[in-house]
């Protein structure tokens, strides 16, 4: 194994590959003495990788001249655009260890004090030092309790009620609300390039099975 930070010695690489392949031919040399292929169940296995690697190399080929166009993928863009309805959150908290805690907090909101001076001098959070401000994030991000208090405010209002979590207590401010931005095209289009590519080819097997008559033996 090389050293840490140090580069692979390449001769020393090339040698164990030459090794390697010294002893798989050997080992297929005396495969044929053997007559080990002759075996049943190896020559199940063979036959069953054969079948494998003819299969895939038929789908590749299929997928060399069958790729779903342009306007397939964007159609696709634009349907998983539609679906994603779901908003995003700007909010600040307050975390602290007791009820007790939490409702003097929201006593010292109503007196006028600011929530980012109060989490900052009480929060047991990370978010302390910014004032509790969690940035932009959707519900899915937190867990239940605290994203449905976060649902249920307007924009600018506190939770003057302490929500519970496992984490503790939070007193919870909502800033700000914004639809979701979806990723762009070309982020997505990997991923909607398999999945059309992987219906072409479903497609294209019931095409085969429809033209095709195979015997299942029992």
């Amino acid at each position: 194994m090389a050293a840490q930070g140090m580069p692979l010695d390449p001769d020393g690489s090339r040698a164990q590959i030459v090794d390697e392949l010294v002893m798989q031919e050997l080992l297929v040399q005396q495969a044929v003495k053997d007559k080990t292929a002759e075996d049943p169940e190896v020559a199940a296995q063979l036959d069953l990788l054969r079948r494998n690697m003819l299969a895939t190399a038929v789908v590749r080929k299929y997928l060399k001249t069958a790729q779903p166009s342009e306007a397939d993928i964007k159609a696709e863009y634009d349907k998983a655009v539609a679906n994603m309805k779901t908003k995003e959150y700007k909010a600040r908290h307050i975390l602290v260890d007791s009820e007790e805690k939490a409702k003097q907090m929201v006593a010292e909101l109503k007196k006028g004090a600011k929530f980012e001076d109060l989490a900052k001098a009480n929060s047991s959070d990370g978010s302390k030092d910014q004032g509790g401000d969690l940035g932009w994030f959707t519900p899915d991000m937190m867990v239940e309790p605290f994203s449905q208090a976060v649902v249920g405010l307007d924009k600018g209002k506190y939770t003057e009620t302490p929500v519970k979590t496992q984490f503790g207590w939070h007193v919870i401010q909502l800033e700000d609300v914004r639809d979701q931005t979806p990723p762009p095209l070309d982020e997505l289009r990997p991923q909607l390039t398999q999945m059309l590519q992987g219906k072409l080819v479903n497609d294209y097997l019931e095409k085969l099975k429809a033209g095709a008559k195979v015997e299942v033996k029992e």
